[in-house]
Formats: C-alpha cells, sequence, structure tokens
C-alpha cells in the first residue's frame, strides 16, 4: 500500500516539474521577445519595469513629434486648445498626421492649464471638433489624460478617458467635456487626442481643432466648425447671441427666449444650459380641430433637441403631433436624416426611461443609414387613456446619430383621428359617423369587401395594422346545417423571423349593433394564428355562426414591418349522403340532382311514367316511406310524404292524425296543395 502511494506521489511531482519547466521556458521566451523589441527604433527598453520608454511622448513646441504605444508605434504631434484652430496644419505638411489608413493612429499632445481663481484662461468646458475631410474611412476620437495611471491599449482600443464613434454615420463629430466630471486636477497637466480609422472602412483625411471655455462650449458641425459660446458664435453681436452670461463657478449658460427653459426645473442634459434647445410655444388659436399647426423644414443636429409647448382642455378629445422626416440621404446639414419625438406632461422630455410619457407609435422600418426615404412618427394623446391630462404639454423631437430635417404639425380633435375626414364627429359625445365603406372609432379603416370563393393578394404591401373585409351576410339559411365557411389564409415577410414572438392573425367577429366596429387583438370572436409561410385554414360550422354582417380582420402586430398575404374566404356545402352520388352539391348545401334522380339526397328514381296526365305513385318506395313516418313521427302533428305527380317529384304536407294512407287521399291532399 505503501509504495504504491508513494509511486502515486512521484508521477504528481515529476508531472509539476514538467509544468514549471515549461512555465520556465515560456518565460524566457517571452523574455527574449521583449529584449529583442527595439520599441519601433522610436525609444529604448526598459528592463526593470519591461516596458518601452517612448521618445519625447508628450511634445511641447510647436512642430515637434514624439511616440506613444505598447511599442512606441503611435506618432504624437503636438496640439493645443486655445482658440479653436485645427491642430494639424503644423505637420500635414511634413509629416501627413492628418492621413490615415486602415487601423493607423495618430495623436496629439495638448498641453495643459491648471485652474486659478483669477486667472482668465481658467475654464469649466472642453469641446473638440473631428472632421472627416477625405476619403470613406471610419474616424474615431479617443482621450485621455497625461496623468492616466495606465496607459490605453492602443491595440485593442480600450482604457480611454472619452471616446466619440459616430463619423461613420456623420462626417463632423462634436464631443464636450465638463471638468467637473473629472478629479481635480486629473487634465491640468495635459491630455491626449488620439484619432483611429477604424479597419475595414478605407484611408481618410480629416481636422482636428479643440477649445476650452469658462462657459458651455462647442462647434459648429457645419460652416467650417466654427467655435460656439452657449451655441452662439464667439463674435457674434449682444443682440444676435442666445443667453445674456454664464454662471462662472459650473459655465452653466443663462439662455435667451427662446432658448430659456420654459418651466423652472428640467431635466439635465437637454441643451438648457448651452441654450442650443429652442421651444417654441403653440397659442390655442395656432392648433384646433379645424386649424393644424405646421412647422416646416425644421432641423435638429446630432444629440441635441428642438421643443415645442402647447396647453389642453377637456374639450380635446384627442391630440396628434407628427413628425416627417424629410427625403434624402441621412446625415449633413443640407440632406435627410433620423430623428425621434417624445411627448411629456409638464415639463419638455427627454429621452431616458421615466423622461417622456408618450413616444412615436410608428417608428422607422429597418432600412441602410445611407437610404433614401421619409418616415413619419405619430404621438397621440388620447383623452380616454389613463394619465392623459389636461394643461400644459411638451413635444420634443431629438435628433439621433446623423441628426436631421422634418415637418412637424400638431391638431387637436373633438373625435378621434378627427374622423379622418372620412365621417361627421359630433362634439358633445366625442363620437363619429363614418361614412359607407368606412368604419372604426376614427372612420380610418376602409373596409374591402370578400366575396365567398375568392381570394384577396398583396404581394408588396405597405405597412399597416390591420387590414379589414366584409363577409357576405350569414343567411337564416345557412343556419340549417347544411354549409361550413372556410377561411384560408397565407403571410410573409422578409423581415420577419423564427426568434420574433409576435405573429399575424386572422380575427373575426359579429356586432350588427355597430356596423363601424372591427375585430381588434383583444376583442374578437374568433382567431387564427399565421406562422410565417405556412398555410393556415379555420373551418365554421353552423353551429358557430349568428344571423348578421361578420367581420374579418388581418392583425399585422409588427405595424413596421411590411408582410404579404393571401386571403381566401369559402362557403361550403354539406350535403346528405353526398346526393347519393346522382346530384352535385351546391354551397348551399341543396343537392343539384341529375335529370332521372329527385329527392332531399337524389336517390329517389323517377318513373318514366307514359301519357299525359299521367301519376304514379313508387308503391315500395312509398310504402316504406310511411311506415318510417309511422314509426318516428307519433305524435308529431305534421310531416311530408313524396309522390310523382305527372313526373314531377313533389314533398307535400300530410295530417298524420286521421290520414287513410289510402292512394285516393293522397291525390286528393296534392289536387288540394297545387290548387288543381
Amino acid at each position: 500500500m505503501i509504495n504504491s502511494n508513494y509511486g502515486i506521489i512521484m508521477i504528481h511531482l515529476r508531472k509539476l516539474g514538467l509544468a514549471v519547466l515549461l512555465l520556465h521556458l515560456i518565460s524566457c521566451k517571452i523574455s527574449l521577445a521583449v529584449l529583442d523589441n527595439d520599441c519601433s527604433g522610436h525609444g529604448h527598453f526598459d528592463e526593470q519595469s519591461g516596458v518601452c520608454i517612448c521618445d519625447d511622448p508628450f511634445p511641447v513646441s510647436a512642430g515637434s513629434k514624439g511616440w506613444v504605444g505598447e511599442t512606441c508605434e503611435i506618432p504624437v504631434f503636438h496640439g493645443n486648445d486655445d482658440e479653436g484652430a485645427d491642430m494639424t496644419v503644423d505637420c500635414q505638411n511634413s509629416d501627413s498626421c492628418n492621413e490615415l489608413k486602415e487601423d493607423e493612429w495618430s495623436c496629439f499632445a495638448i498641453p495643459g492649464n491648471a485652474k486659478e481663481d483669477n486667472d482668465e484662461k481658467s475654464w469649466n468646458h472642453l469641446a473638440f471638433f473631428l472632421n472627416r475631410t477625405k476619403g470613406d474611412g471610419d474616424a474615431d476620437l479617443y482621450g485621455y489624460s497625461k496623468n492616466a495611471t495606465n496607459p490605453p491599449n492602443f491595440a485593442q482600443a480600450t482604457g480611454f478617458d472619452w471616446q466619440d464613434t459616430q463619423t461613420i454615420r456623420s462626417s463632423a463629430v462634436v464631443h464636450t467635456l465638463a471638468r467637473s466630471d473629472y478629479p481635480e486636477d486629473y487634465l491640468n497637466q495635459g491630455y491626449y487626442l488620439c484619432v483611429h480609422n477604424y479597419p475595414g472602412t478605407g484611408s481618410l483625411e480629416f481636422s482636428l481643432k479643440a477649445t476650452k471655455e469658462v462657459c458651455r462650449v462647442s462647434f459648429s458641425r457645419y460652416d467650417g466648425g466654427a467655435p460656439l459660446v452657449c451655441s452662439s458664435p464667439r463674435d457674434a453681436s449682444e443682440e444676435d447671441k442666445r443667453y445674456t452670461e454664464c454662471k462662472p463657478t459650473t459655465g452653466d449658460c443663462i439662455c435667451k427666449p427662446p432658448y430659456a427653459k420654459p418651466v423652472e426645473n428640467v431635466y439635465p442634459g437637454l441643451g438648457f444650459e448651452s441654450c442650443s434647445a429652442p421651444v417654441t410655444m403653440i397659442s390655442k388659436d395656432d392648433a384646433s380641430d379645424s386649424k393644424a399647426y405646421e412647422s416646416n423644414d425644421e432641423y435638429v443636429a446630432p444629440q441635441e433637441w428642438r421643443f415645442w409647448g402647447f396647453n389642453t382642455s377637456a374639450e380635446d378629445y384627442e391630440v396628434i403631433a407628427t413628425v416627417a422626416e424629410k427625403q434624402g440621404r441621412r446625415g449633413g446639414g443640407g440632406g435627410g436624416g433620423r430623428v425621434a419625438p417624445f411627448a411629456r406632461f409638464g415639463v419638455p422630455p427627454g429621452a431616458s426611461p421615466g423622461q417622456f410619457d408618450e413616444r412615436t407609435r410608428s417608428p422607422p422600418s429597418s432600412s441602410s443609414s445611407s437610404s433614401f426615404g421619409q418616415h413619419e412618427h405619430r404621438i397621440v394623446l388620447d383623452s380616454t387613456v389613463p394619465g392623459t391630462r389636461s394643461g400644459l404639454w411638451f413635444i420634443g423631437v431629438f435628433g439621433l446619430s446623423s441628426g436631421g430635417r422634418f415637418d412637424l404639425s400638431l391638431q387637436k380633435f373633438s373625435c378621434p383621428g378627427n374622423c379622418s375626414s372620412n365621417g361627421v364627429c359630433d362634439r358633445e359625445s366625442h363620437k363619429c359617423t363614418c361614412e359607407e365603406n368606412y368604419g372604426g372609432a376614427d372612420c380610418s379603416n376602409y373596409i374591402k369587401e370578400i366575396p365567398y370563393n375568392s381570394t384577396v393578394e398583396k404581394n408588396t404591401s405597405p405597412i399597416f395594422e390591420y387590414e379589414y373585409f366584409n363577409m357576405p351576410e350569414i343567411t337564416e339559411t345557412m343556419l340549417s346545417g347544411n354549409v361550413d365557411v372556410r377561411i384560408t389564409a397565407f403571410a410573409s415577410s422578409n423581415l420577419w423571423n423564427e426568434h420574433i414572438a409576435a405573429l399575424p392573425e386572422i380575427l373575426l367577429s359579429l356586432d350588427p349593433g355597430s356596423p363601424g366596429a372591427f375585430p381588434s387583438a383583444d376583442n374578437f370572436t374568433q382567431r387564427m394564428v399565421l406562422n410565417l409561410n405556412k398555410q393556415h385554414s379555420l373551418t365554421l360550422c353552423s353551429s358557430q355562426f349568428v344571423q348578421g354582417p361578420w367581420k374579418v380582420a388581418l392583425h399585422n402586430p409588427l405595424s413596421n414591418i411590411a408582410l404579404n398575404y393571401t386571403l381566401t374566404v369559402e362557403k361550403i356545402g354539406r350535403c346528405l349522403n353526398d346526393c347519393s352520388g346522382k346530384g352535385e352539391c351546391s354551397d348551399d348545401g341543396v343537392c343539384q340532382c341529375e335529370d332521372d334522380w329527385a329527392g332531399g339526397d337524389c336517390s329517389v328514381e323517377k318513373s318514366g311514367g307514359g301519357g299525359t296526365g299521367g301519376t304514379t305513385v313508387h308503391h315500395h318506395r312509398f310504402r316504406s316511406f310511411i311506415s318510417s313516418l309511422f314509426l318516428m313521427a307519433i305524435g308529431a302533428a305534421a310531416t311530408f310524404g313524396y309522390v310523382s305527380y305527372r313526373g314531377i317529384p313533389r314533398w307535400l304536407p300530410m295530417n298524420m292524425n286521421g290520414y287513410s294512407g289510402s292512394g285516393l287521399g293522397l291525390y286528393q291532399e296534392l289536387h288540394e296543395h297545387e290548387g288543381i
């Protein structure tokens, strides 16, 4: 036992020794690799610390150049942030510091400036302007302090203090910093600005500017990137300035109308600190149920806001704000773009959760960031929805990564959607009376007729939430038990995928008391869910019918995704004994018998019968039939009998109480019934 344990221990020790030897060899190999590193020829290797010491890593004189990075592979040029001038001018001719191939870096060292109480050059805010001037590359902006404890990892583009990676969507990027967001003296010794051309996007050329001020400072994205103080040009006259002064401790601007805060308490970061968010107040006379307020060709810059304020009253059943993005290529001051509208009661809205009450109900469909097109957003304030109050409301339009131009309209209605101009509004009840072929609470639902045994097909369907159809009315005859109705549907979409849980559906309802009512996702009589690219059928028998007008709705739960579909409604007759193989079953469930056959199931053969006026009773069928009647109808008040009179088959009512059963009595009833 001892020998066995000893052997196991020796095996483990040998394995451990091999592992230690392997680690030693690996460490030697790594050390040799580092020792062989010449720091790209721009520095020397420090054996004690095991890192490269780069030449002049923070050049402080104009035209000078240094190096940074793990192997001193990143060039660093002298830069400045005093006047907002292009810092590449001094080095672009000699070192091409403004040109980058894919995955290349170019850095600039910005000397520090300590903040003193009486120093005229003290500052609260920094702004940077990176502009792609040539090429298709994606220039990303990074920055970090000279005093950073751990230098960034340039190979992985990590470890920086700030970054902005938006130039793939817009050629110009403006990035701002507040000194208060960083520890005291963190930036006093200077900082680095670095530009990286993202791999796989092509080469580029760029310009780079920086400036600092006591007040909120920025750059115009256009007009060559002119520096802005409180969103006003530095050389603006007092009349043209958007502000009266700024707070020296924080740099927040005291803005003039329409850039001033519309209410005392607003969410931070909306632009009221920098006078970049104008507010337009809409009067009661400018927006009503008879007049829409319109503001056309508005522009909002990326990450900035535009606001409109208005008051609502108890008379306003509904308020609809529409924001239509302008057509054109997104990005740039004159093209199209992408925006997002929000609404908030009492204060201007923000885009963060809890900062808005309503947002767009029609988000843009998926598309390329460079595509052409126009997207329309709608915000609906419905007085019947809990939380929708009367009083001061604000609509805010936020510029997404590329900003954009848009048209805005706002209108108040006494009825839903002002009855969509397809009906008459009763202002007291706030209800619409719709015109023919229109329905829904706001008369916006155009009703399509879909006859039996017909198909409606849409292969280039626009986006929609509901499509509505009128089925032929369910008649009393169809309730006899001989008729089924089958609905067959097929849906497809190029943008839908298996990970989306919501699916389109067919909805049916009957509401003869409300001709304008339609089935909806939460109010229906019958429902059929449609898995995409599969055909589905729903068959209703007479026991599921109610006489009257039935409506069909195709519900698209993702109304921003286009949906193609086909829809067929069939009326299917069910005949007794399948017409005994001697006739055709109609869609009303009635046998259409061949010439020589008769009866409800075409099982009765007609007599040849010769001569005129001759009448033949099929005695063998008649006797059997009468016997069956007596067995099934004892105590019944009435039933029917079958005869052939002059070659014409007939079913006649027969009083079974006191009927003699003689052929003469049957003929007498025939004469009386026919009036012959």
